[in-house]
């Protein structure tokens, strides 16, 4: 099965600052730690808590960060073509920007920050899959990330989004995931559109 965290909190920022970030260390008070991140992650050292930083430049723009539509928990088959696109919409209608970036391991209190979880060989935070030579790639307009698993695996994926409007940078957000690899007796399906009846195919 699969359990879902939800964690809320306000702050009201007190001035105008380009460079304003909010820190998620994973650090719950007196409830203890976040969870989310399981041991059996297989391209990452065991043992880390989640970490998240999202920015806010509200010098010249108020600003709500992209909602990511898409469920976060993306499960593939071993040896076939997949995909997953996080159906990023901003409601301010900002161009976004998409890249991966490295886990951080957070460190469960408010007075410090964490740094870069450790990878195991051959893994990173822009490559954190196991793949077929040269089939992993990423579109940074859409998010939209496509590969061919060659190994079972819990990898540990984290995005990070970019705001823009009218060329000037408002915000950053991050979600993280895990991309399980398993198995399937039943290959989803795959296929084209080669024709149309009532219309044109334009992609």
């Amino acid at each position: 099965g699969i359990k879902k965290f939800v964690y809320i909190g306000n702050y009201t920022v007190p001035t105008t600052s380009s460079v304003w970030r909010f820190i998620f260390t994973g650090n719950m008070g007196p409830s203890g730690v976040a969870a989310g991140r399981a041991a059996a992650i297989t391209n990452i050292a065991g043992g880390t808590t989640s970490q998240l930083v999202d920015t806010l430049n509200n010098t010249v723009y108020n600003n709500s960060n992209p909602i990511l539509t898409t469920v976060p928990t993306p499960f593939f088959c071993l040896n076939n073509n997949d995909t997953y696109n996080p159906g990023a919409v901003d409601p301010d209608g900002d161009s976004l920007h998409f890249s991966l970036v490295p886990g951080m391991n957070g460190t469960t209190n408010c007075t410090t920050i964490g740094g870069p979880v450790t990878y195991a060989g051959g893994f990173s935070g822009i490559a954190p899959l196991g793949v077929a030579a040269g089939t992993f790639s990423l579109d940074p307009h859409t998010g939209q990330i496509s590969f061919f698993p060659n190994i079972l695996q819990r990898a540990l994926v984290v995005y990070n989004v970019d705001e823009y409007r009218s060329g000037s940078f408002v915000g950053s957000c991050q979600r993280e995931m895990t991309f399980l690899v398993i198995t399937c007796t039943d290959i989803p399906p795959t296929g084209i559109f080669s024709g149309a009846t009532a219309g044109t195919i334009t992609d």
